[in-house]
């Protein structure tokens, strides 16, 4: 597995999953964190590929766009971050569907005043997700929409919460 995602959030758990799979036949599941240095990654990708690893996945520390690392000798799973190259096999979030979900849920337990908590808007996806799942939730719902006044407010929660 290579991945980005220095913190561990989703790396992690997707090593935990691929030894658990693939555990039980004995199989090894390598870790390399390139750090977002391209030159890491090659590396590491180099040194996997000399160990005749069986496949690789490729882990993103956030969902933006990736390059590609081409064509390869083994099977290349790309997670989170989804592969620039509309021919890779790419995993990644449904953020969209996930937060109407968690909006129609919320709306049959009787809620209707239903903020949304995202990521700083300098990520790729942050602002369309964001608005995509508010007025998801609303669309072909009766009843009050789940923002006040019909609109998601953006702005930083702090001042919000605080009032």
């Amino acid at each position: 597995m290579l991945t980005s995602d220095v913190e561990g959030r989703f790396s992690i758990p997707i090593l935990m999953g691929a030894e658990d799979a693939f555990g039980s036949d004995q199989t090894s599941v390598f870790l390399c964190d390139a750090r977002g240095d391209a030159i890491r990654e090659k590396h590491h990708l180099r040194a996997l590929l000399s160990r005749r690893v069986d496949g690789l996945i490729v882990v993103g520390a956030r969902p933006d766009t990736r390059l590609s690392l081409g064509e390869l000798p083994v099977p290349v799973v790309y997670a989170y971050a989804p592969s620039d190259d509309p021919a890779d096999l790419s995993s990644v979030t449904d953020n969209v569907g996930g937060g109407r979900l968690a909006i129609d849920h919320l709306i049959r337990c009787g809620r209707r005043r239903i903020a949304a908590a995202s990521g700083r808007v300098v990520f790729h996806l942050v602002r369309p997700d964001t608005d995509a799942t508010v007025n998801g939730g609303r669309r072909g719902r009766d009843g009050p929409p789940p923002c006040p006044n019909g609109a998601a407010r953006r702005g930083p929660a702090r001042s919000r919460l605080s009032r």
